[in-house]
């Protein structure tokens, strides 16, 4: 008798192993998601920047600086506390801080969602590549208890480029998006980093 399995016994244990073991299932391609207008737009993010910017930005400030990107692009899930920046061609206009949450979405990334009574973004963060991840969400307005669902209307649609910018610190760049702005901008960062800043 020969030491080992025949090859047609070895095929069918790894077929049956292969079978047995869980499913891993892949990251949802936002380019699957994305609406052609907003595919468009994201694409026009460093046009809509440079629009925006008369100057570099205030400071040295990475959430101002198009080139600062670090990898892990997606924000862990957990509460966070949001801001956002409003670019009309001129100086940035800062939103108070608002309390945001990242919970984990079904396959892969993350569903951000913001509290409070300010017209904010709200929709899900998708994988892309280390450095980058995209979101595909609509704006809700004050007095709306649910976000509408992405692609219903193209005026509410949002999309926008995730960026890691530092440590438990994440900007959401949202190029044209609506409501005469060049530029919105909404820094993400962990609780504690927030209250001091």
């Amino acid at each position: 008798m020969e030491a080992g399995l025949r090859p047609d016994r070895t095929a069918a244990l790894a077929l049956l192993l292969a079978a047995a073991a869980p499913a891993v299932s892949q990251a949802i391609d936002w380019r699957r998601v994305a609406t052609r207008t907003d595919r468009d737009r994201l694409r026009q993010w460093r046009a809509a920047w440079t629009a925006a910017m008369v100057s570099p930005g205030p400071g040295s400030d990475p959430l101002f600086n198009p080139d600062v990107a670090l990898a892990g692009a997606t924000p862990p899930a957990g509460l966070f506390r949001c801001r956002r920046w409003r670019f009309d061609r001129g100086e940035p206009v800062a939103q108070a801080w608002l309390r945001c949450r990242i919970a984990p979405a079904e396959r892969g990334g993350g569903v951000l969602s913001v509290a409070g009574e300010g017209q904010r973004p709200d929709g899900t963060i998708y994988p892309d590549t280390d450095a980058r991840a995209v979101f595909l969400g609509t704006w809700t307005y004050p007095g709306e208890r649910r976000p509408m669902i992405y692609g219903r209307d193209a005026r509410r649609d949002v999309p926008g480029l995730v960026e890691r910018i530092g440590p438990a610190r994440w900007r959401m760049v949202l190029p044209y998006s609506g409501f005469g702005a060049v530029l919105d901008v909404v820094e993400i960062v962990g609780d504690d980093a927030a209250s001091t800043g």
